[in-house]
């Protein structure tokens, strides 16, 4: 059993389909919540009674202040965020980058080798590769870049920290942002991937997430980094009904390389003046 771990995975409006679940190990039962809103608790306990829910107080209404909620109410030294919908792949052969999808849960697995990785490179966030463009990368793990949907944060550091409420919806970026320009480097394992469906299926923030929400929050992220988020306009494909919504490009290792930590060790030593 992995030690100091809780894993934690909002959900809303999705009482009978948590489908992240289906990659969890039953091993894992005693440390893994479903984060809930009160008026659904009862649903959820009645469909999963093999796990004990956290229940959100009613003054938690949004992400931003889930995220908040569990991330202050964890007491171990790893708190694991999962979305409620994702599915799992992985790579068979670590000599190549092709995915296969999980025959049956490896969630232990996977979290030993992040855990792993994490003490020995000195990482406090890491994050399971998104599925997407997984395929562009052939090495196994990359410092610094973009993640989301499933990640690991060393309370440690993290809980020293706070979600910003005007960047509900990309508050993983948020978050991972102000971790890395303070000098505390990300890891994305890219020998694991995970995907889900698109930003507007039915429960989750779809209930109240729309693109007029997402777009302010895109612009709240920029206001608050302006030296590494440009803002671009982008069709949407499946999602919103294919308009046109606000993206951000994102300079992940520029704010890593400027962060004081970096700085600081890039310089030399001060010459000692000898009397």
């Amino acid at each position: 059993m992995i030690k100091d771990i809780t894993i934690y995975i909002p959900t809303y409006k999705r009482t009978n389909n948590v489908l992240t679940l289906k990659y969890i190990d039953r091993s894992l039962d005693s440390v893994t919540h479903l984060v809930v809103r009160p008026e659904e608790a009862k649903d959820y306990f009645i469909s999963y009674p093999h796990l004990t829910p956290v229940i959100l107080p009613r003054s938690a209404s949004n992400i931003v202040q889930t995220r908040q909620y569990i991330l202050d109410s964890c007491k171990t030294k790893y708190c694991v965020m999962l979305d409620d919908d994702l599915r799992f792949n992985y790579r068979p052969n670590r000599a190549d980058y092709h995915l296969k999808t999980w025959e049956e849960p490896k969630m232990v697995e996977m979290l030993e080798e992040m855990l792993a990785y994490m003490e020995e490179n000195d990482v406090v966030h890491c994050a399971v590769s998104a599925r997407e463009g997984n395929n562009r990368e052939h090495k196994n793990w990359r410092l610094n870049e973009r993640y989301m949907r499933a990640y690991i944060y060393d309370t440690d550091v993290v809980s020293q920290f706070r979600y910003h409420q005007d960047c509900d919806g990309v508050e993983d970026f948020n978050m991972a942002l102000q971790l890395i320009t303070a000098g505390y480097k990300s890891a994305v394992a890219y020998a694991w991937a995970q995907g889900h469906s698109t930003s507007s299926a039915p429960g989750g923030m779809s209930a109240y997430r729309n693109i007029e929400y997402h777009n302010r929050a895109i612009v709240a992220l920029q206001a608050r980094f302006p030296k590494y988020v440009k803002l671009r306009e982008v069709k949407t494909k499946k999602s919103w009904g294919g308009q046109t919504r606000i993206d951000a490009t994102i300079s992940w290792k520029k704010a890593y390389e400027d962060s004081p930590k970096m700085i600081s060790s890039s310089c030399p030593p001060a010459e000692r003046i000898h009397p």
